[in-house]
Parts: C-alpha cells; structure tokens; sequence
C-alpha cells in the first residue's frame, strides 16, 4: 500500500506524514486516520508497535523523501506483550524529525 501523503510526493520534495494510534485501531489499517472511516476499512493504528512498522514501511516508499513525521498517541490503556524498540531507523533529522506526541 502506498500512502496518499507519499502518491503525491514530487522527485526532491519531502512529505509530512501522520499516522495516529488509538485504543480501539487496528494494526491492519494504514494509520492515517484519526478515527476509523466509515466502513471501518481503515482507521488508527492498534500499537505503538504498528506504528513503528507503519513508519519503516513509509520510510522504505519514500526513498529518502520523507519530511517530519507525527505519530498521535490516543489516550487510553495499550497492553504489551513485549517493551517497543525504536533502532536508529525509526529516527528522524533535524530536517525530518519524527514525533511521538501524546
């Protein structure tokens, strides 16, 4: 899946991308959304842990084009099964950086 914000990227221009996260998502989904849609085909993410997929697959689309990137936190309660891992590939610039904002 190519996300919209990055199907519009021009060659040399950077995108700003958000994905947000809530209780109630579903890791399935694109994240793109804040609240599912209407025929629940996509919505938030399920995980701090989908997020991080979501943003890697991102960053592999974009080909060294990717801008800032937000992640938006829902509140709620999120069960783990294992701490989430953030490797210098989930970082981000001075230029790009990437947010995890709750």
């Amino acid at each position: 899946m190519l996300y919209p914000a990055l199907a519009e990227v021009l060659p040399g221009q950077s995108s700003r991308l958000e994905f947000f996260v809530a209780p109630h998502g579903n890791d399935q989904g694109s994240g793109r959304l804040p609240a599912p849609d209407t025929n629940r085909s996509d919505g938030p993410l399920a995980s701090l842990t989908g997020a991080r997929v979501a943003l890697r697959r991102a960053r592999a689309q974009a080909a060294g084009r990717l801008g800032p990137v937000t992640v938006h936190v829902r509140g709620g309660t999120y069960r783990m099964d294992a701490p989430l891992v953030l490797e210098p590939q989930d970082s981000g610039s001075a230029e790009a950086p990437v947010i995890f904002a709750a």
